[in-house]
């Protein structure tokens, strides 16, 4: 009797993440883009309180949320009229990274500005963008920075470069 039940257990464990049952520890991110592009399909089937929804859950599951899931979930809130929702959403977003300027680019977005609650978060911003900036890990941003410079530097020699048959050409 014991041993079936310890059969049926360890068979069952290869199951679980496809449930969704999985600990915060084992999140897997392969589980959260497919969530976010079913979101995105439900958008573009113009199902946008189901969207919604999805989203709410995606966010309450997962510690990591990228900023660009924010910024749909801001937008869509908006479209649905659910302001204060949509003002949660960009505070959260810009503790996540979302800047400033970019958010008073997105057009969408805009019809928020003249909301009393707009003032607040330009007046919050700096303390929101720290929170992003405390996560981001110095030593690896530095690293990132240097490969980007050599990678620039790199990409405009292979552009200024003239090939041997264009200098054969010229001759």
């Amino acid at each position: 009797m014991k041993f079936t039940i310890l059969a049926i257990f360890f068979c069952l464990i290869p199951i679980i993440p496809l449930l969704g049952l999985q600990t915060n520890e084992e999140q897997d991110y392969r589980i959260y883009h497919q969530q976010i592009l079913e979101v995105e399909k439900l958008i573009s089937d113009e199902k946008f309180e189901e969207a919604f929804y999805l989203l709410e859950q995606v966010f309450n599951f997962y510690n990591f949320v990228f900023v660009k899931d924010y910024k749909i979930a801001a937008q869509l809130a908006l479209y649905l009229e659910k302001k204060e929702k949509a003002f949660q959403y960009i505070k959260t977003g810009i503790a996540a990274g979302w800047q400033l300027k970019a958010l008073k680019k997105n057009v969408f977005l805009a019809k928020l500005r003249k909301e009393p609650d707009w003032n607040t978060i330009e007046r919050a911003y700096p303390d929101l963008h720290k929170e992003h900036l405390v996560k981001i890990d110095k030593s690896t941003g530095e690293n990132v920075q240097k490969m980007f410079k050599n990678d620039q530097w790199k990409a405009l020699g292979a552009l200024l470069r003239i090939s041997d048959k264009a200098q054969d050409m010229a001759f």
